[in-house]
């Protein structure tokens, strides 16, 4: 976090466990969104809401 309270920096670490029973290796594609830390944020930058 900076001085402002911006964040500078950010990592997700983790591990996914599944079953698959399809052939060979497929792809897997991810989708993270950031809509929590931006109401996060408009709340700070907002108080009254």
């Amino acid at each position: 976090m900076s001085s402002k309270g911006s964040v500078l920096r950010c990592d997700v670490t983790g591990k996914i466990l599944m079953k698959c029973f399809l052939s060979g290796m497929p792809d897997l594609k991810l989708g993270l969104n950031d809509k929590i830390g931006l109401e996060k944020e408009s709340q700070s930058l907002n108080p009254a809401y």
